[in-house]
Formats: C-alpha cells, structure tokens, sequence
C-alpha cells in the first residue's frame, strides 16, 4: 500500500479531481433546476396507434376553424422558424405544430421512425375531426409529411410544401441506408460521455445530441421515398435558399423532378437573417391560390415533366464532396478510425463506390487516421509501461502472456510482426503497444509501419470500392436481409481467425484438444 501512492499520485489526484466536479455539477442540478415554461399554445390530447395509447403534444396557433388548418412538421432539431411561421401564418389560418412523441402512456418507447411519426401527426388530425389539411415540411419534417402512404392514397393533403427538405436517400449524408445507420450509432458514445462523463451542471439537457435526436436519425428510412413523392397528387412547391449547401439544393431538385407539378424556388436570404420573413408572403400567396383552386395538380402537370419523373435516378448528377464538405468527411472518416479501421476503409471504400468522396481522398482519409491512432499506441505502451497492464481498459486487451511472447518474437522478429500485424485484425493494437512497451527503435517501427499501411489501406479500401458497387446494389434488393447478413460474416470471420486459423499450428491443436477435453469432462462428467 506504500508503493501505490506515490506511484499513483497522478491518477489519484485526476480521479478526486473528476469526483468533485460531478459533485458540483449534480448540486448545482439539484438545487438550481432549469425550469421549464410550459409554451402558451402547447397542448395535449390522446391517440392510439397499434394499441399502444399515447399522449402526444402540439402546438396550436390561431383559432379560425373557417378555412383548411395548417401542419406545419417541424425539423429534428429545436428551431425557431417554423414557430415564427406559425405565428404569421395564424393571422388568417389555424397552424399546428406537432411535437413527435418517445414513449406511450405506459412508459414503452415508442417507433422513431418517419412512418410512424406519420402516422401519429394522420391519427391526431382524426382526433381533431380535420379530414384535409395543408402540409408544410421543414428539413426532416418533409421526409415525415409524405411517409403516411394513407394521407397519400386519400388525398388528405391539399397541398405540399417542402421548405430546406430532407429527401431521396442518395443525397442523406453518405448516400447509403446501412452507412448512414453505423455511422449514427457512433453518436451513441458521443451522448453517453457527454452525459456521464463531463460534469456539465445541466448542459447537457440543453444540447442537442440526447438519445431522442439519435434513435431518430437511426430510424430514418428513406430507401422508398422516392416512390412517396411520385404519389403526390396536389399541388406543391419546394424552397431552398441561396445560402443552403449543395446537398440540400440538390435534394430539392430531385424532389422538383419527382413530383411533376411542382415549382422550385430558391430565396435570396442574404437580404435579411429572418428566414420567416421571406418566407411567409410566398406561402401566404401559395396557400390562397390553394384556396381558390388555381394551382396544378398531378392531372394537369406537362407530359414532359411526368415523362422526366418516371425516369431513374441519375448517379452521374451527384456531385462528389468538395471543399468543407469534403473536409468533414474526411474527418469523420478519420474519428472513425480511431474505433474501428477495418469499419473506417469499408466505409470510405463504400463512400467512393457511391460517389460521395473520390477514391484518393477516402484513400488519404483512412491512412492519416490509421497512422495518429496506432501511431498513438506505440507512444501509450512507451510511456505508460508494464504497469498500464493492470489498469482497465488494458488488461481486457492485453494478457500477460501475450506480452511474454511478444517480448520473445520481437527479440528475433519485431519487424516482420509489425509489418504482419497490419493484415491480422485483433493483433494490431497488443503488437503497437507491445513495441512501445518494450521500447523497439522509433524510426524503424515507423519505417515498417508505414510500409505496410502503405500497401494495405490502399487495397483495403480499393476493395471496398470496387465490391461496394455489387454490395449498394445488392442493399437495394435485399434490403431487409442486409443486417443479418453482416451478423454471418462477421461471425464467419471470428470462427476462421479464432478457431480455424489456429488449428493451423501444433500449439493451436493442442490448445484446441485441451479445450474440448475439459468441456467433455464438463459437461459430459467423464474424464
């Protein structure tokens, strides 16, 4: 007990020091709560979908039930204009607003996913005895709006207004269902260290990447959205603004050309930083040519515009990521990196075949990224030493045998293992730490390693590439099989590097025997 605190001062001290700040910040919780206004046209009422009774609040603007209400779906993040909207729009016309509801009243949680939301906005215009409406989707809200293949079939919608629209699947970040899905997830540990770890006193509940913003985005499903927009029957106009980026314009191109009767305008926001106020006098013009019945509808949409609406997708119209917005992905690409490798070249070799990020940057992305972390864990196993084998998460990876027989390879064969290691998922990170730890020359672990992530990033992710084109293809037809598809292979992967590969060698036959002895005696009581 006399050794461990000198040589654990540091430790001891970071650890009172991260104890203290979550006291102060769970007092100052406690004792100053935030509280909550509750909004002056928020509101209440009760719906049942799929059996499941729930409680879902709106926001209710105006009162004039003399002409046809206004939805306005809001965005997934908190944002002040579409109650701004609201209440230039309520002067005339009754606006709501709903708020998507997490749990039922039971406390079970409830779908995410841009249907149901859907469906829960249709079954609270039933409850309010509204049999048509007009249909205002900002951002994510315009993904929610034509979702409800019920409101679409009816016709329960007068009109349809996409304002800075989410859309078609290939323009929603990486283009790609199952890409998008993993890097959500990714979001996951982001909140619980904000959550947990960081003393925040309270910031936490103001930000805005709380597991609610993230199930969302895991739940966005646009793989049919296209199919949604070609059944829009009445009449429609999509904004954007000058100021948007690419991908958002683009998207609302695509949806102009899906839906053949409608008009795109894009507003010049440079003259004001009020977005409401450019806003409200074109949908106030749109909404009464609605009323009067002057606007085009499906029927008498140009036979060009629904010749060009039924054509397919053009791949070539996606333009590959540039300045910022390549900057970013790179970046990302490389914090993915730092997880999981293997995953971070899949993924940008999957980003390329898609055409999102040319091949040579997602090329670059992977190598710098893979280059900091395992660069990183040489200088770890440097400067902590042996004794980082008894901390957590360390003693979970690194066994004291492996660094036994590390210790002896690297004696005659450092180099070659290090090169080696590079092809071998799940060896990478004991052989880095394992070569600082025992304080293998610098320069030359970095002229090895460097050598072989030379060589192997480029075919990793090129293969990625080249496969990812049949892979995007075959998530298109076999959409619904895709996850547990992965779940094989990954388990194949395990059974060949963990038990096939082994058997391989006389140490892992014996290994292998000695195992299956010991479960027969088990489980079978023999010996």
């Amino acid at each position: 007990m006399r050794g461990f605190l000198p040589k654990n001062k540091l430790l001891i001290t970071l650890i009172v020091i991260f104890l203290l700040s979550h006291g102060i910040s769970i007092s100052v919780q406690l004792f100053f709560p935030k509280q909550e206004k509750d909004h002056l046209n928020k509101h209440k009422t009760e719906i049942t979908v799929a059996d499941k009774q729930i409680e879902i609040s709106y926001y209710l603007y105006g009162s004039s039930k003399s002409t046809t209400p206004v939805i306005i779906y809001p965005n997934l993040l908190d944002s002040k204009l579409e109650h701004n909207l609201a209440e230039e729009l309520a002067k005339q016309r009754t606006v709501i607003i709903p708020d998507y509801p997490s749990h039922a009243i039971d406390g079970s949680s409830v779908s995410h996913s841009n249907r149901s939301r859907a469906e829960f906005v249709r079954q609270l215009m039933n409850n309010k005895n509204y049999p048509t409406w007009y249909s205002i989707g900002v951002g994510y809200g315009g993904v929610v709006m034509v979702s409800d293949e019920k409101v679409l079939e009816e016709n329960r919608s007068d009109s349809w207004l996409f304002i800075q629209s989410m859309g078609v699947q290939e323009y929603q970040f990486l283009g790609n269902y199952h890409l998008n899905r993993i890097v959500y997830s990714l979001l996951y540990p982001v909140h619980g260290f904000i959550k947990y770890v960081i003393p925040h006193a309270g910031w936490y509940h103001q930000q805005p990447v709380k597991t609610e913003f993230i199930k969302s985005l895991r739940e966005l499903d646009q793989r049919d959205i296209r199919d949604q927009f070609v059944k829009v029957q009445s009449p429609a106009m999509i904004i954007n603004f000058e100021s948007d980026r690419q991908g958002i314009k683009a998207t609302g191109s695509e949806i102009y050309r899906l839906i053949p009767q409608s008009k795109h305008l894009i507003l010049d926001d440079s003259i004001t930083e009020q977005p409401a106020e450019l806003l409200t006098p074109v949908i106030t013009n749109f909404l009464v040519s609605a009323d009067k019945d002057e606007l085009t509808k499906t029927d008498d949409a140009l036979i060009e515009r629904v010749e060009e609406s039924e054509l397919p997708f053009d791949e070539t119209a996606r333009e590959t990521a540039e300045g910022l917005t390549l900057l970013i992905l790179m970046l990302l690409i490389v914090a993915v990196t730092l997880i999981s490798e293997d995953l971070a070249c899949i993924g940008a070799g999957l980003a390329a075949a898609s055409g999102i990020i040319d091949f040579w940057y997602a090329v670059l992305a992977c190598y710098m990224g893979i280059l900091t972390a395992d660069i990183s864990v040489y200088w770890l196993g440097r400067l902590l030493g042996r004794p980082a084998l008894e901390w957590i998460p360390f003693r979970w990876i690194i066994k004291e045998k492996d660094i036994l027989w590390a210790e002896h390879m690297f004696e005659s064969k450092g180099m070659q293992i290090i090169f080696g290691s590079r092809f071998l998922p799940g060896t990478r990170f004991p052989v880095y730490f394992t070569s600082g730890m025992v304080k293998a020359n610098f320069w030359i672990f970095s002229l090895y390693f460097i050598g072989a992530i030379s060589l192997w990033t480029p075919f990793f992710v090129g293969l990625s590439t080249l496969i990812g084109h049949q892979l995007l293809g075959y998530f298109q037809t076999y959409q619904e099989y895709a996850v547990y598809v992965t779940l094989f292979l990954i388990l194949l992967l395990y059974l060949l590097f963990k038990v096939l590969m082994p058997l391989a060698t006389i140490k892992g036959r014996k290994e292998f025997a000695v195992k299956m002895i010991r479960l027969k005696q088990k489980y079978f009581n023999k010996s």
